[in-house]
C-alpha cells in the first residue's frame, strides 16, 4: 500500500489530513495556489502505478435473462444482445453447455417478440406525423422468437429458482458465473437501492437476486454485467452488511436513478446502439471485462452513464464519512482531490482519461466537484430549452405536412377513398407496403411541383433536425459530466482508502478490483462497428448553433378565421383572429390588440391555417417584420420587432 508516501505528500501541501476529515479549514491564503502547480516542489518519489493481476482463465458458466416483460415490449435489441453475447462467448471458447438464456417465454410457440421494419419508404417523410403517416406507418410485428442450439428457457422466478438452487449450487470452487441482463428496469420510488428488473410478466428486484446468489458455493466469482434501466441498484446485492470478498462485482449501463438507453423494436443492423451493444464490441476486441468498461466510459456517444461495483464501494465510503466529519461529500471529494494532484504517477493517468473524456465531447475537463457542478447547472436548462424548440418546429413541420397532404387529397379524390381508415383496416398486411409506396410516389410529385412548400417544408425539417440532435447532444453532455463526476470521485475514494482506509476497507477494494478483472480466453475478435467516439462541438459552439434553432416568438394567441366570417370580410383562409396580447411582447410593443385580424405580410397573406406560427418563428430573432392588419374594417401595417420565446412560451 502507498500510505506513508500519499500522507508525506500531504504534510509538504501544509495542511493536515487530520484536519480534512474533521472539517477545520486552514487559512484560505494558504491555499490559493493549485495542487496540480506544488506538486512539482515535492521531493517525494512515488512507486509506480499497482497492477491487478489476473486470476488466469477459469471455467466460466453464462447465465443470460431477458424477460422482456411480455410480447409487445420485448424488443428486437435485446433478442439481438444475447445473441451476440452468446456468439462471442462461443467465439473465445466458452462450451455451449455452459451457456443458460432465460428469454421471454422460453420455447413456447407464441407469439413473445416486437420486430418492427424500421426501412421507410423513399418519401415518407412527407406523412410523417400526420394521420395518414400514422394509418401507413409500418407496424410493430409479433413473432416467436427462438435461440436454436442454446439452452432456451423461460424467464420465469420459478425457472430461475430452479437453476440456482440445482445447476448454480452445482459449480465448482474457481469457477466464473457470467450474469448477464438486457432487459427493461423499474425504478423503486421508496428505496432506489432494491430496483427490479422485468423478468415474463414478473419483476426480480435487488433483494430477490441477492438470495438467489446465495445458492452459488463459495469460491465462485459472479460477475455481473447489466444494461436495463436503473441497473445500478444491483451493486446493492453487494452493500448489504455482509464482508466483501469479491466473491460478487458487476457492470452497469446506468445508476440507480437513471434510464438506460437503447431499447427499441427496430432492426437497426449494423447501427446498433447501446450500452450493451458498445461494451459487447470493446469486449469483442480486448478480452477484458475492466478494459472494455473503461473503453466506453470514454467513447460510448449516448445518454449512458456506466458504473461498476468498485466504484460505488468508494462512493459508499465517502458518503458514510462525509457526514461523520461534518462536511459534504463534494467538500470531502474536494479536499481529497487536491492531494491527488501530488501523485501524479498513480493518478495521473485518470486525469487524463478526464481529458480525453471531456475532448471527445466537446468540454473543458474539471479538476473538482464544484467546479464540474457549476457547469452542469447550465447544462439541463439548455438541453430542455432545445427540446422545446425542436417540438415547435415539429409542430409546424406537421402542421404544413397536413396542409400539402390536404391539397394532394383534395386534387386526388380516387386517394382520398384509398386511405379512409375502414378500408384500410380491412386491407390485407402484405398489400399496405406497395399502397405506401405508390401514394408516397404520387405526393411527391405532387410536391415537387409547388417549389414554395417543398422549400419551406426542407427549411422546417432542417431546423427540426437540428434543435433535435443539439437537445440529444446536450443530454450526452450531462451523461459525460456525471462520467466525469464519477472519475473524480473515484479518485477521491482511493486517497481516502490509501490514507486513512482500514485494512479491511483496502482489501474489499482490492477484492472488487480483482473480481472485476474478469479476461476471456481465446482469441480476439475484430470490432464489428468499428466506431469512433463522436467527436462533438465545443460547448460555445453549441450554444451559438442553438441561437440558430431559436424560433421568432410575436406574443398573441388567436384562433383561425373561419366559415361565414372569412367570406363577410373578405379575407383568405390563413387569416387569424387576436384572442390575447401578452404584455411586453412584440405585438404589446407594436400595438396590437385583442380582436384584431392579423392577415400577413403585406401583398402576402398568409393562405394557410396555422401559417403564421411558421412565419413567426421562421423569422431572425431581432428582426422588424411588417404585418397587415384589420381591425374595424380598415387595414394597416403593423411594424414588430421579433423575439426570442420567453421561458414560459417554449
Amino acid at each position: 500500500m502507498r500510505s506513508v508516501a500519499v500522507r508525506a505528500s500531504l504534510v509538504l501541501t501544509g495542511i493536515s489530513f487530520a484536519a480534512v476529515l474533521t472539517g477545520c479549514r486552514s487559512d484560505p491564503a494558504a491555499r490559493s495556489e493549485h495542487p496540480s502547480q506544488k506538486a512539482t516542489q515535492s521531493a517525494v518519489s512515488y512507486p509506480e502505478p499497482r497492477t491487478i493481476a489476473p486470476r488466469g482463465v477459469p471455467r466460466l458458466h453464462a447465465l443470460l435473462i431477458n424477460g422482456g416483460d411480455r410480447a409487445e415490449r420485448n424488443y428486437l435489441s435485446h433478442y439481438l444482445h444475447v445473441r451476440e453475447l452468446t456468439d462471442l462467448l462461443l467465439a473465445r471458447g466458452v462450451a455451449r453447455k455452459n451457456i443458460v438464456v432465460f428469454a421471454s417465454d422460453g420455447t413456447d410457440p407464441a407469439p413473445d417478440l416486437a420486430v418492427l421494419d424500421e426501412r421507410r419508404e423513399r418519401h415518407f417523410e412527407l406523412i410523417e406525423g400526420t394521420g395518414v403517416g400514422k394509418l401507413l406507418r409500418p407496424e410493430v410485428q409479433l413473432i416467436d422468437s427462438r435461440l436454436d442450439g442454446l439452452d432456451h428457457r423461460p424467464a420465469t422466478h420459478a425457472a430461475l429458482r430452479a437453476w440456482f438452487e440445482n445447476e448454480a449450487a452445482q459449480l465448482e470452487p474457481g469457477s466464473v458465473l457470467l450474469l448477464y441482463v438486457t432487459d427493461h428496469g423499474t425504478r423503486n420510488a421508496n428505496d432506489l437501492r432494491n430496483n427490479s428488473l422485468l423478468l415474463w410478466g414478473e419483476s426480480l428486484d435487488v433483494a430477490e437476486l441477492r438470495g438467489l446468489l446465495r445458492y452459488v458455493p463459495a469460491g465462485v466469482r459472479t460477475v455481473m454485467l447489466m444494461s436495463q434501466c436503473f441497473s445500478g441498484s444491483f451493486g446493492n446485492v453487494l452493500f448489504d452488511g455482509e464482508a466483501l470478498d469479491g466473491s460478487v462485482c458487476g457492470f452497469f449501463s446506468s445508476p440507480a436513478d437513471r434510464f438506460a438507453y437503447g431499447c427499441y423494436p427496430e432492426n437497426r443492423g449494423k447501427d446498433n446502439i447501446g450500452y450493451s451493444f458498445e461494451f459487447l464490441d470493446a469486449l469483442r476486441s480486448l478480452g477484458s471485462f475492466h478494459r472494455a468498461y473503461e473503453r466506453v466510459v470514454l467513447t460510448d456517444g449516448t445518454p449512458d452513464v456506466p458504473n461498476r461495483t468498485s466504484d460505488q464501494y468508494l462512493d459508499v465510503l465517502l458518503r458514510g464519512h462525509a457526514g461523520a466529519y461534518g462536511l459534504s461529500y463534494d467538500e470531502l471529494a474536494d479536499s481529497l482531490l487536491e492531494h491527488a494532484f501530488l501523485d501524479e504517477a498513480f493518478y495521473g493517468p485518470t486525469f487524463a482519461r478526464i481529458d480525453e473524456l471531456a475532448a471527445t465531447f466537446g468540454a473543458t475537463a474539471p479538476r473538482t466537484l464544484s467546479e464540474l457542478h457549476d457547469r452542469m447547472r447550465t447544462l439541463p436548462p439548455l438541453r430542455d430549452e432545445l427540446r422545446a424548440y425542436a417540438q415547435r418546429w415539429d409542430a409546424a413541420l406537421n402542421a404544413l405536412r397536413d396542409v400539402n397532404l390536404n391539397r394532394f387529397l383534395e386534387a386526388h379524390t380516387d386517394w382520398s377513398d384509398l386511405l379512409r381508415p375502414q378500408d384500410l383496416d380491412g386491407l390485407a398486411p402484405e398489400a399496405l407496403p406497395e399502397l405506401r409506396r405508390a401514394m408516397l410516389r404520387e405526393l411527391a410529385r405532387f410536391t415537387a411541383d409547388n417549389p414554395d412548400v417543398s422549400r419551406r417544408l426542407r427549411s422546417l425539417r432542417a431546423m427540426e433536425r437540428s434543435a433535435k440532435a443539439a437537445a440529444y447532444r446536450m443530454e450526452v453532455r450531462i451523461a459525460v459530466a456525471l462520467r466525469i463526476r464519477d472519475m473524480l470521485a473515484r479518485v477521491a475514494g482511493q486517497v481516502f482508502l490509501e490514507s486513512y482506509g482500514t485494512p479491511a476497507h483496502r482489501a474489499a477494494y482490492e477484492a472488487l478490483r480483482q473480481c472485476e478483472e474478469l479476461e476471456l480466453a481465446g482469441p480476439a475478435g475484430a470490432s464489428e462497428r468499428r466506431r469512433r467516439a463522436p467527436s462533438f462541438p465545443p460547448l460555445d459552439e453549441e450554444l451559438r448553433l442553438a441561437a440558430t434553432v431559436r424560433p421568432g416568438w410575436l406574443g398573441i394567441q388567436y384562433q383561425p378565421v373561419e366559415g361565414i366570417v372569412r367570406t363577410g370580410l373578405g379575407v383568405q383562409e390563413g387569416a387569424v383572429a387576436v384572442t390575447a396580447v401578452e404584455p411586453g411582447s412584440p405585438a404589446a410593443v407594436a400595438d396590437l390588440r385583442v380582436g384584431d385580424v392579423v392577415l400577413g405580410p403585406p401583398g402576402d397573406h398568409f393562405r394557410e391555417s396555422r401559417q403564421i406560427r411558421e412565419w413567426v418563428m421562421s423569422s431572425i430573432v431581432g428582426q422588424q417584420r411588417e404585418l397587415e392588419i384589420l381591425r374595424d374594417g380598415a387595414t394597416f401595417v403593423a411594424t414588430v420587432r421579433i423575439a426570442a420565446p420567453p421561458e414560459h412560451a417554449r
